[in-house]
């Protein structure tokens, strides 16, 4: 009885390594196949991506993890390659997906001043107020890093001209605040034509 139930838990212990090796040998083969498609994006090798998109890598499913946390339709936006923003699109990227880099696709595409990506976003679906409760992080970033074309688009798609960075935190504020603390003179001007305040925000308490 003894040897039977010995023979049972070593049997157990062998599935659970097993279970445990696949499903890890899983994880690192999805994360090869999304690195590689990254990286093809990266180098602008359009036969690459498409390719790998083809084959099935989802360019959602990113792996959460410190070098990973990247999404391949951020890069695509940061980078200002149209073809393979609207080729990502075509293979249903979400155009309002956060990665833990660029935040957004409309951000990513802000931060470099690429309007003909940003058009392409917004026209299939992306949030100009990206960043939840009415806030425009790419408006943020645009007008802090002085990207006027950008923050023209934005502004005139909606942006909300007195969004805030960092609103849970001491350092909050206003897109207009940040704007003149990081000495953007026309960035200034173009927000209050719109009718930006300036506001430092307290943080808010939970």
């Amino acid at each position: 009885m003894i040897r039977y139930k010995l023979t049972l838990f070593i049997s157990f212990v062998l599935l659970l390594l097993c279970i445990v090796f696949f499903a890890n040998r899983g994880k690192n083969s999805t994360s090869h196949i999304y690195v590689k498609l990254v990286n093809d994006v990266r180098e602008n090798n359009i036969t690459a991506v498409t390719k790998d998109l083809s084959d099935g890598v989802n360019p959602n499913k990113f792996p959460h993890e410190d070098e990973l946390d990247e999404a391949a339709l951020c890069v695509a936006a940061y980078d200002g390659n149209l073809p393979i923003v609207n080729l990502l699109l075509d293979y249903h990227a979400d155009p309002n997906i956060h990665d833990g880099w660029q935040g957004t696709p409309i951000s990513a595409a802000a931060s470099s001043n690429n309007v003909d990506v940003l058009q392409a976003l917004a026209s299939r679906g992306a949030k100009i107020n990206d960043d939840g409760d009415g806030n425009s992080r790419a408006l943020w970033v645009a007008a802090v890093n002085g990207k006027i074309s950008a923050m023209r688009f934005l502004l005139s798609h909606g942006a909300n001209p007195n969004s805030v960075e960092n609103s849970h935190t001491s350092d909050a504020a206003s897109v207009l605040t940040a704007a003149e603390s990081c000495k953007q003179v026309s960035a200034v001007i173009l927000l209050k034509k719109y009718g930006a305040k300036e506001l430092r925000v307290p943080a808010q308490r939970h």
